[in-house]
């Protein structure tokens, strides 16, 4: 049950995916639960194979959104996007304002 009542459909889908039967139909919101659910997974994959590295923390801890920053290579605005997978191991996106994306999956090295 739901307090406003909505149809079980519903209910099902927001328990499933987080979001309504209404909702799902918008592109949008298809797309970054997709998005979410894969970048899950994968975070899950690299943890079961990286053990300890991978942090312990939400997903939503492990997101990092800079919303029209500088790119440093193109000196033009940008929104980047950085997931956390583990402590060494970042997925960036990256998409000025021409609409031009670029990902990058970042190794990190430290000398200690």
């Amino acid at each position: 049950t739901s307090d406003p009542p909505l149809p079980q459909e519903d209910i099902i889908s927001l328990i499933a995916t987080g979001a309504t039967r209404g909702e799902l139909n918008d592109s949008n919101v298809l797309a970054s639960k997709a998005a979410m659910l894969l970048l899950e997974e994968l975070g899950k994959k690299i943890k079961n194979l990286t053990g300890s590295d991978a942090p312990d923390l939400p997903l939503a801890d492990r997101l990092d959104v800079e919303v029209l920053g500088t790119d440093p290579r193109t000196g033009q605005s940008a929104t980047t996007t950085t997931f956390k997978l583990t402590d060494r191991i970042h997925i960036v996106g990256a998409i000025d304002q021409s609409g031009n994306y670029r990902g990058l999956l970042k190794f990190l090295v430290r000398f200690e």
